[in-house]
């Protein structure tokens, strides 16, 4: 078993300084020629940048210089790096080297500050929360990253420690702290929670990086579908039965392929037809079915579902240049978002009849889906003059735009990243100090 470490505290909540770092920082910049183009804005893996390195051994660096790849230094301030996130050029790049779904998400508001509106939030309870142990620097705000919600409230994601090492964290109901890491562990990233509390996600070691499930009682286990040379998994990537979905690249090409882990273990590896620079599952549902994303021979990213029996169709939304895929509900509706031409994103969400229904939020610049409850209510960010918000949208349509109280400031930033049944919503925001802190908003 790996480290576990429980934290009990009369005051769950009380917000402490707190750190945290994207997992695959300073890493080799060099790409083959089968690199992959920029990856979608959420729930994506943060430790590649494409389809091969010029050195794969140094594709997981742990250490705090992430703006330097983008043209900054740690002294930059926040006005400047907004004002270069605020190029279409800046947010790409970024993303293609980050893969992650906080930072990119971060990046995402960013990009569209400037853009035009304004947030308005029906009443709603918040709890704000940080990580006992964690640290944070306000260049890097990072902190305490809620990534999944399950049904009974409890929540898992990541933090950094003070040498900007990533841990995961399991949340209780109760507001109580347990934190692990498995055996050999450089940075951790829990992905995703079922009912019953297993967790999975990746861990990186000083090799490369490997899956793992956490079961309730506390149990680490690693692994590998066989022939990978580094494996991921993503929100979403848990259903009630305990089967996990993922990435694994191979040692031919280091080219992206799909997995199903099913509870006993078993591997089943698949790829979305035309997938010739990869396919990346991002969500199950409790029947079994899968979604993601591939790319096609011109490295343009599109949808596709896989049922239970292995079939699988592939889907883009109307006028979509590039499509992401973030969540799947037990109805087999698919939530993500796209880009149009013009590079500017928009949700939507697909019916198990293939329907597809596009949305913005009323005067968004920019909006995207990251999570589905089982009624169908959607989760998500949109951005707008004033940085980035969360949003709710109800299955009639009608959209509930929200804050956490701590992230006013001249440019709020609020990224929400996943919803139970009862409409609790889990996510992270960042204060006026640009410091990261986790919530969770209660209807």
């Amino acid at each position: 078993m790996g480290h576990s470490r429980a934290y009990e505290s009369t005051h769950p909540y009380r917000r402490q300084t707190v750190r945290e770092v994207d997992p695959c920082l300073n890493r080799d910049l060099h790409y083959s020629r089968r690199s992959q183009p920029p990856a979608p804005p959420f729930k994506t893996e943060p430790c590649i940048t494409g389809s091969g390195f010029a050195d794969p051994k140094t594709r997981c660096r742990w250490h705090p210089r992430i703006f330097t790849a983008i043209g900054f230094n740690e002294s930059k301030s926040k006005e400047e790096v907004e004002k270069h996130m605020a190029s279409k050029s800046a947010f790409t790049k970024f993303v293609a080297l980050t893969r992650s779904r906080g930072w990119a998400a971060f990046c995402l508001a960013l990009w569209l500050l400037g853009l035009g509106l304004s947030a308005s939030a029906r009443e709603a309870t918040f709890v704000e929360f940080d990580v006992p142990g964690s640290a944070c620097e306000a260049r890097f705000p990072f902190c305490t990253t809620p990534v999944a919600i399950n049904p009974a409230g409890a929540v898992t994601g990541y933090y950094a420690d003070s040498n900007a090492a990533l841990h995961g964290f399991l949340r209780a109901p109760d507001g109580t702290f347990t934190t692990f890491d498995p055996p050999g562990s450089l940075s951790t990233a829990p992905v995703g929670i079922n009912p019953a509390g297993a967790i999975t996600g990746y861990y990186c070691d000083a090799v490369t990086c490997h899956g793992f499930l956490r079961t309730p009682d506390g149990t680490l286990t690693p692994f590998d579908p066989p022939g990978s040379v580094l494996t991921q998994s993503f929100s979403g990537g848990i259903n009630p039965a305990g089967a996990i979905t993922g990435t694994w690249y191979d040692a031919v090409n280091f080219l992206a392929h799909g997995f199903l882990r099913a509870p006993d273990g078993a591997f089943t590896v698949f790829d979305a037809p035309g997938a010739v620079n990869g396919t990346t599952p991002t969500a199950i549902n409790p029947a079994g079915a899968i979604t993601g994303v591939y790319y096609d021979a011109n490295f343009v990213s599109h949808g596709f579902l896989r049922a239970l029996n292995g079939a699988i169709s592939t889907f883009d939304p109307p006028g979509s240049a590039f499509t992401g895929v973030n969540a799947i509900d037990p109805a087999g509706t698919v939530a993500g978002f796209y880009y149009d031409a013009s590079a500017h994103p928009h949700g939507f969400l697909r019916a198990r009849d293939g329907t597809l229904t596009t949305f913005d939020v009323p005067g968004a610049v920019g909006t995207a889906a990251t999570s589905i409850s089982p009624s169908g209510a959607i989760t998500g960010l949109y951005s707008e003059a004033r940085g980035s918000h969360g949003f709710l949208r109800a299955r009639d349509g009608t959209f509930i735009t929200f804050d956490p109280p701590g992230s006013d400031e001249p440019y709020s930033f609020t990224i929400a990243n996943g919803i139970d049944p009862a409409g609790v919503i889990a996510g992270w925001y960042i204060d006026p100090s640009f410091l990261g802190h986790g919530f969770l908003r209660i209807p």
